[in-house]
């Protein structure tokens, strides 16, 4: 995999009562650096990691914690939706679309998440999308 020069995190942070919460962190990398620790204070949800213009799901967790050691593969990518959808779909409003979002999540077993242009979808247990503003 390769990596960038640096690593924007994204770090969610969802309540039932509110509006989700999010934190961007920057973290340049020197020269084969292979190891990133993100520092942060407050708890999370979901954390995901923009390398080299591609979206990676790095932590889910509905208990947040926050000490937390993962890695980033390609099959933690959050492919983006022109990938997953047919021109039919892609050409649709986002409002006509989002209602068929579920059908990658049903159709992709090895799916992850994916990624639209203001939407970031989470696959659920029962193979279903989760979207947050993104």
């Amino acid at each position: 995999m390769n990596i960038s020069s640096f690593l924007l995190a994204f770090l969610f942070t969802i309540s039932g009562h509110s509006e989700s919460t999010l934190i961007v962190m920057l973290e340049i990398l020197t020269l084969f650096q292979h190891m990133v620790t993100f520092r942060i204070a407050i708890p999370y949800h979901i954390a995901i990691i923009k390398s080299n213009r591609k979206y990676y799901l790095a932590v889910v967790q509905s208990s947040p914690n926050i000490d937390i050691s993962t890695s980033i593969n390609p099959s933690r990518e959050c492919i983006p939706i022109e990938k997953l959808f047919n021109s039919t779909l892609m050409s649709m409003t986002q409002f006509q679309g989002i209602k068929f979002y579920h059908i990658p999540c049903q159709t992709h077993y090895d799916l992850n998440c994916f990624i639209d242009e203001a939407y970031l979808c989470l696959r659920t247990n029962d193979r279903h999308a989760n979207c947050v503003e993104f």
